[in-house]
């Protein structure tokens, strides 16, 4: 007897590892598993044929079957994440001159995933700003008005009629906020006027007249006529 029995040899094919690059995936998000990875297999036949007549055994052409490894998918992330600008908040607030700003709350950028997912939100930065009205106050000075009076002598000390009062004027400027922009604007300033009182005095422009003395005769029986 002599053996012809196929040989049958099994080989195992290895699967790659590829690795999928998505930009929607931070660099830091941890690799995702796309598809498991399965090994393939080579089955090679050799089989064998007698001669008969000598004895001799000659190998045929083997007979390969193969299945396919699948191979292991893997996405990574190669995108990265992006600041989200803060907004800014402009109050107003009539306690601070008109200008000055005083920083309510630090603004702080947001974070945006490279999906679109918002990772952290931003915090708007939150300024006061001065409207306070500027009152701008200024006295009138009165005026020293005299009454020219016949009946009294030039000589004589002025008497006062009326004593003066000081006027004044008050001038409001009121400012406007811009909340966009923060740009405060004065608005046309408003006046309101409280008019001063002259004082008056009375003068003399009368003079002293001489009057001359009466004349009386008197019969004198002692005197010749």
């Amino acid at each position: 007897q002599v053996g012809v029995k196929p040989v049958e040899v099994i080989e195992t094919l290895a699967f790659e590892t590829i690795y999928q690059e998505d930009p929607s995936m931070s660099a830091k998000d941890p690799e995702l598993l796309v598809r498991e990875g399965l090994v393939g297999q080579r089955v090679t036949i050799t089989r064998y044929s007698l001669n008969n007549a000598t004895g001799e055994v000659t190998a045929q052409t083997p007979e390969v079957r193969e299945t396919l490894a699948n191979n292991r998918i893997i996405k990574r992330g190669v995108g990265a994440e992006s600041s989200i600008p803060f907004k800014t908040i402009y109050l107003a607030s009539s306690h601070l001159p008109a200008g000055d700003k005083l920083l309510v709350t630090a603004g702080q950028a947001g974070v945006l995933h490279p999906n679109g997912s918002v990772l952290k939100e931003a915090i708007a930065e939150v300024y006061q700003v001065g409207v306070q009205p500027l009152v701008v106050t200024e006295e009138l000075a009165f005026q020293t008005r005299y009454e020219d009076d016949s009946m009294m002598r030039k000589e004589d000390a002025p008497v006062l009629v009326q004593e003066g009062k000081l006027g004044r004027r008050v001038t409001t400027t009121s400012y406007k906020l811009d909340e966009m922009t923060g740009l405060v604007t004065a608005q046309t300033p408003v006046v309101e006027t409280v008019a001063a009182v002259d004082r008056v005095m009375k003068r003399g422009t009368g003079q002293d007249e001489v009057v001359p003395a009466d004349r009386i005769y008197i019969a004198s029986s002692s005197l010749a006529a």
